[in-house]
């Protein structure tokens, strides 16, 4: 291989390499790039939050799923949903299961304010 102006290494019988290698360089100038302070370059990937035992949280607290629901401000049908496993919570939503199962008082008081509040 040879080594251009700019240090990168080409493939000495002029071939540009394949699609994941150049995905892999442009990958690597954008990390040089962010640690050099421009932090345009790349993107920044959120990880999501572990998946959660809706069902589980919910036995947890005693409520059937009409009560969970109201209590936590939820639609009935999205818990039924979620528990059956036919669509899963994301985001903030799987935030909020795992605040109401380590402290399902303090959400509870939480979302009574909120109901009892006019905007």
């Amino acid at each position: 291989m040879k080594t251009s102006k700019d240090n990168t290494r080409k493939p000495a019988s002029g071939r540009k390499g394949t699609a994941a290698g150049r995905r892999l360089l442009a990958a690597m100038r954008d990390v040089t790039a962010f640690l050099e302070g421009d932090e345009s370059a790349g993107r920044i990937v959120y990880p999501k939050p572990p998946r959660i035992d809706v069902a589980a949280v919910r036995a947890k607290t005693g409520l059937s799923q009409n009560e969970f629901a109201k209590r936590f401000m939820l639609a009935p049908g999205t818990l039924r949903n979620w528990e059956q496993g036919i669509r899963e919570p994301e985001g903030a939503s799987r935030l909020l299961l795992a605040v109401i199962d380590r402290a399902p008082d303090v959400v509870g008081r939480v979302a009574e304010e909120l109901r009892n509040t006019r905007l």
